[in-house]
């Protein structure tokens, strides 16, 4: 179930990035219509991978250990657009066309290795009121240390 989200979505996704206005109405705007022929557009290339990365690192606990780990899930995604890949090599051969792919991996690369405030160790989540507590303190206890000795 989950392998056949993924390859859904990652054939959309692709699609997607050769013709812009798949899935539009004759009626309604494209999408990105700053697109000129043969140019790709990466927009749902980069959204898909925002959303892998967005499940991977923010799916509870819970969830991920049902299925094994959250390792698992990144393995399903790879998997799935790897086997997309190839697919999209065979019937296409002479006109495939690697970029979205590539840009695909590199921005699930990028995404997956960037630090957000959860995964950062230098980003100090200190409430500006604890950190006055804290120096009220440390102001009280050096007043004290001086009162004490003298």
């Amino acid at each position: 179930m989950v392998k056949s989200f993924f390859r859904v979505c990652t054939i959309l996704a692709i699609d997607q990035s050769f013709n812009p206005t798949i899935g539009t109405t004759p009626q309604s705007q494209p999408v990105n219509t700053s697109v000129l022929p043969g140019q790709l557009s990466y927009r749902s290339v980069d959204a898909f991978s925002k959303l892998v990365v967005f499940l991977y690192k923010f799916s509870p606990e819970g969830l991920a250990n049902a299925n094994g780990t959250k390792l698992n899930l990144l393995n399903k995604v790879l998997d799935t657009v790897v086997r997309v890949l190839v697919k999209n090599y065979d019937t296409k051969r002479t006109k495939f066309n690697q970029r979205p792919f590539y840009r695909l991996f590199a921005s699930l690369l990028i995404d997956l290795n960037s630090l957000t405030a959860e995964t950062d160790p230098a980003h100090l989540q200190v409430r500006p009121t604890e950190l006055l507590l804290e120096l009220e303190m440390a102001v009280l206890l050096t007043l004290l240390g001086a009162h004490i000795r003298c």
